[in-house]
């Protein structure tokens, strides 16, 4: 089935981002550093795993860790020691790596016989935490100094560091800076954060960034038009552009709802065809399915909260305005704002104007609720 909305897209639905993926392949071979941000859900992660494949391809090695979700900085330092490839752990490269370690970590066994790493004493102490991993780290460089293949180490969602209790983005860049032979890829979503992190007096305002936003429709509505004829539904005219108005512009969003239109298609029988009306029904079964969760979104909000994505899911622009604030009783422009700032810091709201609720599904379903 065409249309893959997982983290990661690859082969036939990938698309575009070509200029982007040689961008970041350029950073990871060079042995450079890059901050990739913009609005989650745009690709980010999809053209930087399309970086790692082609450099894998080619015999280096990609570490990649998701600091989305996490407590602790151990829970990153066990992901960086899991995606340790195996053939590091043997000979010369094991012992360097165990001599950067030291007591911090020791060798086992796994199931299968294989050797691998374990954490000693994890989650009990800060500062043992934020040596492991910059000792991790130098392991890590010692090994890519003395191999002839691009060495990367990936982290998603690197904002997390300022929310760690044991860690932060300055003691990230501090043990980057000491970290000469492996190319870092830093990936972030909360944009007003990860901007003031690259601002000038933020930590990382001296490394490379790439911003990555919306697909350009002009690409993506022919092409997503493409994929449903050769996968053997007629598509009729406007279609592809009603996708794109209901869901865009993020791109996961938009082939979510494409997905659906083609798999409703499908069950036509013979006759599969794709027209707008199609999209109106897959729209509301995507809201459907995600009523749930949008429930359990809907009720840890304030009042504030509610309030203010309501009037944006009405298209509501102007939020100070009088008439606006006695319709949805938002109150004094000063709770309107801080609400909408940590709907922003949430990702929950678009990060910029004009307003827009980051999921056009929730934003549906927030119309439809009573």
């Amino acid at each position: 089935m065409p249309f893959v909305t997982q983290q990661i897209a690859g082969g036939a639905d990938f698309t575009d981002r070509e200029r982007e993926v040689g961008r970041v392949l350029d950073v990871m071979r060079t042995a450079g550093r890059l901050v990739v941000y913009g609005e989650r859900r745009m690709g980010k992660s999809s053209l930087i795993m399309r970086a790692a494949e082609r450099l894998q391809g080619n015999g280096g090695v990609a570490l990649s860790a998701d600091a989305w979700g996490t407590e602790t900085l151990d829970q990153i330092n066990n992901a960086l020691y899991r995606a340790l490839p195996r053939d590091w752990l043997v000979g010369d490269r094991l012992a360097s790596l165990l001599r950067s370690l030291r007591s911090l970590a020791a060798l086992s066994v796994d199931d299968e016989g294989r050797p691998t790493l374990q954490l000693s004493g994890t989650g009990r102490d800060q500062d043992e935490a934020r040596e492991r991993l910059q000792r991790l780290l130098k392991g890590i460089d010692r090994i890519a100094a003395s191999v002839d293949t691009p060495v990367v180490v990936v982290i998603d969602e690197f904002q997390r560091f300022e929310d760690l209790e044991d860690a932060s983005v300055g003691l990230l860049r501090s043990l980057v800076q000491h970290t000469p032979n492996v190319a870092y890829i830093f990936s972030g979503s909360i944009v007003g954060l990860v901007s003031r992190l690259l601002s000038p007096s933020g930590p990382f305002h001296a490394i490379e960034r790439l911003e990555v936003g919306a697909m350009d429709p002009e690409h993506l509505v022919p092409w997503m038009e493409h994929k449903m004829e050769v996968n053997h539904v007629e598509v009729e005219a406007g279609t592809g552009s009603r996708i794109w108005e209901m869901a865009g512009p993020v791109t996961e969003y938009v082939l979510r709802l494409a997905k659906v239109v083609y798999r409703r298609a499908r069950q036509a029988g013979r006759a599969a065809v794709a027209g707008p009306d199609l999209v109106e029904a897959a729209f509301q079964e995507v809201m459907a399915d995600f009523s749930g969760s949008f429930e359990l979104i809907w009720a840890h909000l304030s009042p504030s909260k509610k309030k203010v994505l309501r009037a944006v899911a009405d298209g509501e622009q102007h939020l100070n305005a009088r008439d606006v604030i006695q319709r949805y009783g938002l109150g004094a422009s000063s709770v309107a704002s801080y609400a909408i700032n940590e709907l922003r810091d949430g990702a929950l709201l678009a990060p910029s104007k004009p307003y827009r609720i980051s999921d056009p599904f929730l934003a549906g379903w927030i119309r439809d609720k009573p």
